[in-house]
Formats: structure tokens, sequence, C-alpha cells
């Protein structure tokens, strides 16, 4: 049977003063009894006195003034006693009703606590019960995903990783898409990643300029891996992407040590090399790329970028011909292939060929740029803003970059090169 709190706690109030009253009485007839002595000894007290008197047989008025101050004595001495009672009584009861008091806290948490924790049981137990069913449905999605890991794990060292120089293709990039989301997957179900996983999703994150995040997978993937040539390959080229062209020619140097074979990495090496102006150690190491490796557009691509740099334009011409023969729509090689052709004079060409890696990357600001600095040396100041204004809304910070550029002298206190690049 359930009781309510309501009578429980009326059950407990009966109880603690049926406790309590017992104690009121007794301390009540005790005090009582102790003034009925204390009032016979007095008696008896002043009998004593007077026949001790009467034998003296004081004179009257000695006798008269002496009977007075034993009563007043008397008098003031019940006083006093009675007081001293009566605060003794008013303690006592105040130390009764605390301790009472006490007693119904300690009850009343107790009956509570034993109420909560009956509930609690209750609780607990029905979790238990909810808990038991979640367990087996997770056991069985376990069960499921394990079937998937390895299917999983097949499906992504299937995945080429892009390619080191050039723009990863369409279909690589679709790959690549796809096992960003088989990573997660793994991820997930806490599939151990492979050093080649990693290096994967290092080439994504490569691909899209992130390379923090790419360096952090390649260094995962070397912890796993440290011999791995492809990783330190990757690792060299993003920091050359993020301006410490130094150290990454140290770490393509390792690649190179651990097979000196592969192409793509005497590819990288002439791409550091240029950036850190070595450029005749850059064609060694180019021709040791073309030397190794197959008819690749990015080759001949670096080739005729250092030889531009060396001033061997018509050999550097050359080989940016080949490149955009071998891949059409690589747009790095034709502007290239337009600066070497303006210096070499052929002006209609070169805009040519500008316009071609405009229409393949539309959104390169530096292309748009490097095509308005010709205009402006040309003197053709209308084409030279359209082009320098659709760069600088691409990229702002080349506003400060063209109010320095010599090749924009001519219009530096012009008020609409001033407008744009303000």
């Amino acid at each position: 049977m359930k009781l309510s709190k309501g009578f429980l706690f009326a059950l407990i109030l009966i109880y603690v003063f049926a406790l309590i009253q017992p104690g009121f009485t007794q301390e009540k007839e005790s005090t009582i009894t102790i003034q009925q002595d204390q009032r016979e000894k007095d008696l008896k007290l002043q009998e004593e006195r007077k026949l001790e008197e009467k034998k003296s047989i004081p004179s009257k008025e000695a006798q008269q003034e002496h009977d007075y101050d034993i009563a007043e004595i008397l008098r003031d001495s019940q006083s006093n006693l009675d007081r001293s009672i009566n605060t003794l009584n008013v303690v006592a009861t105040l130390i009764g009703i605390l301790v009472g008091l006490i007693t119904l806290i300690i009850i009343i948490a107790a009956s509570l606590g034993f109420l909560e924790n009956r509930r609690f049981k209750s609780r607990y137990e029905e979790i238990i019960k909810k808990g038991e069913k979640y367990l087996t449905y997770i056991e069985n999605l376990t069960d499921t995903a394990e079937k998937h890991a390895s299917k999983i794990v097949k499906e992504a060292e299937k995945i080429p990783i892009s390619g080191i120089t050039e723009e990863p293709s369409e279909e690589t990039t679709e790959a690549l898409e796809s096992f960003m989301t088989l990573i997660k997957m793994m991820e997930l179900f806490n599939i151990p990643l492979k050093s080649d996983h990693y290096l994967a999703r290092a080439s994504y994150f490569i691909k899209k300029a992130k390379y923090k995040n790419a360096l952090k997978d390649i260094e995962r993937s070397l912890e796993l891996n440290p011999n791995s040539q492809t990783a330190l390959a990757s690792k060299s080229l993003c920091l050359y992407n993020m301006d410490r062209a130094d150290k990454a020619e140290n770490i393509i140097d390792r690649a190179i040590d651990i097979n000196p074979n592969t192409s793509y990495t005497w590819q990288i090496k002439a791409i550091i090399l240029a950036e850190i102006k070595k450029y005749n150690e850059g064609i060694i190491a180019i021709n040791k790329a073309i030397e190794l490796g197959k008819n690749v557009a990015a080759t001949y691509e670096i080739k005729g970028y250092l030889l531009n740099k060396l001033g061997e334009n018509e050999e550097a011409l050359e080989n940016l011909n080949k490149a955009t023969e071998l891949k059409p729509i690589y747009y790095q090689a034709w502007f290239y292939k337009a600066c070497v052709l303006m210096e070499l004079g052929k002006e209609k060409e070169a805009f040519e060929a500008f316009d071609k890696a405009i229409e393949l990357k539309p959104t390169h600001a530096l292309l748009w740029y490097r095509k308005s600095r010709m205009y402006s040396t040309k003197n053709d100041k209308k084409k030279m803003l359209i082009d320098l204004s659709v760069a600088v809304k691409l990229d702002p910070e080349l506003k400060a970059k063209a109010r320095e550029n010599e090749d924009f002298k001519n219009f530096w206190n012009d008020e609409d090169f001033k407008n744009i690049t303000s």
C-alpha cells in the first residue's frame, strides 16, 4: 500500500510530540517536589532558631528585629530560588523543543530520502532495460559496419594520388571527393587509416590549396611509413607553396635519395630551384625528369620557364609549345607562352596566348594582371584599365603591386588608374 506524504508527515509529528511530552511532565513534577522539600527545611530551621532564642531570652525589641530579619532573608531566598527554577524550566523546555525539531528534521529527511531512493531505483531499472535494447541495436550495427569495413578499405586503396605539379583531372577530382567520403566512414567506424590513405587525403587538400591540412596528413603518413618517397615529395611541394622553398629543397633531396629514378621528384626539385633562382641547377633537374618520365606537359612547361629566366627564349618557346600540344587545357603553359612571345616581340601571338589562358582559367587574377601590364607598355589605356579592374577585383592585393610596377609608370598619375588602384 502506498502512503501519501501528508499522512506520513502527520504520523511523524505525533510520534515526536509523544516522545517530548512525558519529559516535560516529569520535569514539572520534579520541580514542585524540590520546592516543597525546600519549604519544609526552611520551617524546621525556623523552629530550631526559635528554641535557641528562647534559651537566650533576648529583649522583646531585639526579638522582633531578629524575627523580621529572618523572615526577610527567607523571602529573598525563596524569590531567588523560584527565579532560578523558572529559568531552568525555560532552558530545559527550549532544549527539549530543539532536540525534537532536530529529530523531526532527521526523520523527515530520512523518509524523503527513502522515497526518493525508491523512485531512483525504479528509473534506474527502466534505463537498464532501454540500455539493453540499445546495446543489442549497436551490436547489430557494429556487425554490419565490420562487414563493410573491408570493402571501404579496398575502395580507398584504388583512389589515385593527384598529380604533383599539374592540377588533377576531373576524373581524379571526382575520385578524391568520393575518397573523402570513404575516409569519413572509416574514421566513424574507427577503422585505422594507412599511410596511403593519409597521403591521398593530403592530395585532396593540396588541390584545395589547404596546405597546412595537407602537411598534417603527410606527417601522419610519414609516421607510418618514414621512407615513403611520395610523402616526402608531397611534403616538399606543400612547403614550396607555403613560401618555404629553402626547407623544401632539403626534403626533396631526401626523397630523391630514396629512389633517384622517379621523374616527379626531379620535377618538384626543378620547381623549387626555380623559386630560389638556381636556374642552371633547375635545368639539370628538369632534364633528368624528362629523361626518366613520359612526355608530361608539366615538365616542358617548367623547362620553358627556366629557359626564359636564363634568357633562352627561342628554346623556351619550343618547350612551351610542346607543353600546350600535349595538354591543350594547361593554362599555366599558355600563360608562360604568352610572356615569352611578348619578350620575343610577337605581340599578336602573345595576346592570343593570354586570351587562351584566361579562357581556361577566368578566375585567375594574375592572368588578367599580367595582360593589363602588357597593354600598359603599349599605352593602350582603355584595355589596360579593363583588365586591371578585373584583376584587382579578383585579388585586391594587386592594387599595391600595380602602384609600384614599372610597367604602369606612364599611368601612375592618371586619375582613372588611381581610382582603380586606390
